[in-house]
């Protein structure tokens, strides 16, 4: 993430610096841990499409 954002790759919507880096991208990865595997959890029959997630991260870091 940090080297994306370096090169101008990824825009820094979030604020991302060395300090929260690694709290950022957990909080990222455990979000859409979570909505990949929501069904697992709540036996509901409704599960994400894959482009509904990729879409998630543009919004974050694009």
């Amino acid at each position: 993430m940090l080297q994306g954002i370096r090169e101008g790759k990824i825009e820094n919507k979030l604020g991302v610096t060395e300090k929260n880096a690694e709290e950022t991208a957990t909080f990222v990865l455990y979000g859409l841990w979570g909505i990949i595997y929501n069904d697992r959890f709540t036996k509901e029959k409704i599960k994400p499409k894959k482009t509904s997630m990729e879409d998630m991260i543009r919004r974050l870091f694009y």
